[in-house]
């Protein structure tokens, strides 16, 4: 998948950035935007917190960061 928009979920900053720095290695021309809400549209991947509540995307669990 090249030139992917993966938007990260949640309402709390430090989850946030926890599950984005999941995406470190990712490659180049994926990007890595910062959500409180889920975005309505746009994004190729959606990374939800656990207090984003329910919906598509695949589950963050602080605990265990590097399994998004």
């Amino acid at each position: 998948m090249s030139g992917a928009l993966v938007a990260v979920v949640s309402r709390d900053p430090p989850t946030r950035l926890a599950a984005a720095a999941a995406f470190d290695g990712a490659p180049a021309a994926w990007r890595v935007e910062l959500f409180e809400t889920p975005p309505s549209r746009g994004a190729d991947v959606v990374v939800l917190g656990p207090d984003a509540g329910d919906g598509p995307g695949v589950r963050f669990d602080p605990a265990a960061p590097t399994r998004v």
